[in-house]
This record gives C-alpha cells, sequence and structure tokens, in this order.
C-alpha cells in the first residue's frame, strides 16, 4: 500500500488528495480545485460571486468534501449555495459552489476544499 502523504507524480497532490479528487497518483494533473468570480443576476441579492469548482469521488463513503471560503486564512465558512452537481462519465461529480455574498461586500476572499 503507498503512503498516503507520498507523491510519486510530484505534482503538488499526495497520494491522499489524488484518492479523493479520483486522480491518477502516477501521472501529473492539473489543480483539481479552482476558483473564480462570477455574476449571479438572479441570487439575492444580484452580483458577482466568488466560486469554487472541483472532481470529487462518489463511489466512497470514508470521503467528506466541505468547501469552504474565508476573508482571512483563520475563519473558515462552509459554502452554503450549491450552484450545480454534474455526474462525469466515470463516476466522480463536477461541483460548484459559491459564497453566500457577493465579492463586492468582502476586501478579501480565499477558497478551499477540506476533505475529511
Amino acid at each position: 500500500m503507498a503512503a498516503p502523504n507520498a507523491n510519486p507524480d510530484g505534482d503538488e497532490l499526495n497520494n491522499r488528495l489524488e484518492y479523493a479528487f479520483a486522480r491518477d497518483p502516477h501521472a501529473p494533473d492539473t489543480a483539481p480545485v479552482s476558483g473564480s468570480v462570477q455574476p449571479f443576476p438572479a441570487a439575492a441579492p444580484p452580483g458577482d460571486y466568488l466560486t469554487i469548482t472541483f472532481i470529487r469521488r462518489t463511489d466512497t463513503s470514508d470521503l467528506t468534501f466541505t468547501p469552504q471560503f474565508s476573508t482571512d486564512l483563520t475563519a473558515w465558512t462552509a459554502a452554503t449555495v450549491l450552484v450545480s452537481s454534474t455526474p462525469n462519465p466515470e463516476g466522480t461529480v463536477t461541483e460548484t459552489w459559491r459564497v453566500a455574498a457577493p465579492v463586492a461586500t468582502a476586501r478579501r476572499l480565499c477558497v478551499r476544499v477540506r476533505i475529511e
């Protein structure tokens, strides 16, 4: 069994993260998580919101994925608005989440996915 913290392909994702994001631990991958600012004119209130998109496994019950946002990298808040969840042919799902308030209300916003 491979060590969970090993990184045989040198792509900045250890074996544990390769497993969580359904990646090949022996082939370098691009970042499995991306953030962007997107307009949501129908949101309450309408505006531009920070989003996080990632592909995750669906064939396991030993992982919990929690997208989170922070204004100070100390206190993290779980994302509460699931924008989309799209099944992929290989048994994964691509999810996009957004922060609850428009980016205009925060000086700085950071995003991450917590995996337990």
